[in-house]
């Protein structure tokens, strides 16, 4: 359930913006060119695996000895910075914030109301907003902060964006999904659809605008499917994946509770549509509600606990030992899956958890070698990347919404006011480091916090400040 993740997202960016500043003038300009890469958007680049193939200095010798490069105190740091051309950019109290990438200092600071991460492409930051009505979406000049456009997304009722745009080949992608809803029922719920959109980087036009759910299943009954969570875009083939809701409605759609492939080749006629879904564990188990969802049937949230179990992480994209693409992505139900994209049939499923409303709401790391993703019970494991076989399991995070990133061979997160890294063929931590031994004060790091690994430093949402560590 999203509600409370969002109403708190809410609470912590209203609290967090007083102590932002105003727009401030440039100090200097980004860092020079430097080996490690950049991590240019939420999933480090388009594929989602949140995995840094570039970063071969930091492995798990100097992972134990990360300490802090810099340190920039500022409130209510939302999920995961971005990287790139020497610059960091990340959303703190609902603003848009820039600072040079090996030094900390500050370039400038956007006012935005933005919630997630942002993602760059050429010279242009593109964040979700939330506007009076509704949501949208911004392009920002990356060199002078400048508000490039500002477009409207979508005006439902209560409708919440809490997933990250991604830009490719012109455009930029993102979804949308509800918030209130959840709590609602009747009428009020059901009117909700979620659903995509894709915008032009340079205009900000609306190309195209979906709902996840299509008119006429719209119209028999069938409601929901938000898309809380960022895309995963396979350039090769030019089509998108996301993970959807749960429904809304009496019953469930095969989109709900799915895994959808998006046409986003505007030389296709099928542009924009959803041309292939995979079937998640469906919302509907209990042996008394066999067709109903509980929450729709009973209006009692306490029967809502166990459902609920829809894909709120964000979907990862990688090449198996056969040459097959797959799209996994972590369900609420527990459960890992891996679907050839090709044909969205399922490869393999693995169960780490039980399902949970307030918990499995995180993403994935992906690597040549593994899946590694954390749980809500606090643990992290490490999976087989060919077959979903169980390599290791250790202590980790709340597992709510935890996030995942990995490189040369180490795996980081950072929860619960704790920054880790674990050996990725072992499960063997290398490092917990409290963030407040590092910012002077309680840090209980943001919700969907994860690292950015770029420039031979890990860049980590401590919630209240923004820290870059380096080996010693």
């Amino acid at each position: 359930m999203r509600i409370t993740m969002r109403l708190l997202l809410a609470v912590l960016m209203t609290a967090a913006s007083l102590q932002v500043a105003g727009p401030a003038a440039a100090v200097e300009g980004c860092a020079g060119p430097a080996s490690g890469g950049d991590w240019f958007t939420r999933g480090g680049d388009l594929s989602g695996r949140r995995f840094q193939p570039a970063e071969t200095t930091i492995g798990v010798k100097e992972a134990a000895t990360l300490e802090p490069a810099w340190t920039f105190p500022i409130g209510g740091v939302s999920a995961t910075p971005v990287v790139a051309d020497g610059c960091v950019y990340f959303v703190a109290g609902g603003n848009v914030v820039k600072l040079n990438a090996d030094s900390g200092e500050l370039l400038w600071n956007v006012p935005a109301q933005a919630g997630a991460s942002v993602t760059y492409d050429a010279g242009r930051v593109f964040a979700n907003v939330n506007i009076p009505g509704g949501v949208g979406m911004v392009a920002i000049d990356a060199d002078s902060g400048d508000i490039a456009w500002s477009t409207p997304v979508d005006d439902q009722y209560h409708v919440t964006v809490t997933g990250s745009p991604v830009a490719w080949n012109g455009m930029v992608i993102t979804g949308f999904a509800a918030g209130l809803q959840e709590l609602e029922s009747g009428p009020q719920r059901t009117i909700m659809r979620g659903g995509y959109a894709i915008l032009d980087q340079q205009t900000g036009a609306v190309i195209h605008k979906a709902h996840t759910i299509p008119d006429d299943d719209f119209a028999h009954g069938y409601a929901g499917g938000g898309l809380w969570s960022t895309p995963a875009v396979d350039p090769e083939t030019g089509h998108a994946y996301f993970g959807t809701g749960n429904p809304y409605s009496a019953r469930e759609h095969p989109h709900t509770n799915a895994i959808i492939k998006i046409d986003v080749d505007r030389q296709r006629s099928t542009f924009g549509k959803i041309v292939g879904s995979y079937k998640g564990i469906p919302d509907l188990y209990l042996a008394n509600v066999t067709y109903k969802p509980a929450c729709e049937q009973t209006h009692l949230m306490p029967h809502c606990e166990p459902l609920d179990i829809d894909f709120g992480g964000s979907a990862n994209l990688w090449k198996d030992s056969r040459g097959r693409t797959i799209v996994g992505d972590l369900q609420k139900a527990g459960v890992y899956h891996a679907v050839n994209t090709a044909d969205m049939n399922g490869v393999w499923m693995a169960t780490i958890s039980y399902p949970a409303m307030f918990g499995n709401s995180g993403t994935a790391a992906v690597d040549d070698k593994g899946v590694y993703a954390t749980v809500s019970y606090g643990a992290m494991w490490g999976l087989d990347s060919q077959n979903g076989a169980v390599k290791w399991a250790t202590p980790g995070g709340n597992g709510w919404a935890s996030v995942n990133s990995v490189a040369n061979g180490v795996v980081y997160e950072a929860d619960t006011g704790v920054f880790r890294a674990v050996d990725r063929e072992t499960g063997i931590p290398v490092l917990t480091r409290p963030l407040a031994q590092d910012t002077g004060r309680p840090s209980t790091t943001g919700l969907d916090a994860g690292v950015a690994i770029a420039r031979n430093t890990i860049y980590v949402n401590a919630s209240d400040a923004l820290i870059a560590y380096r080996p010693a």
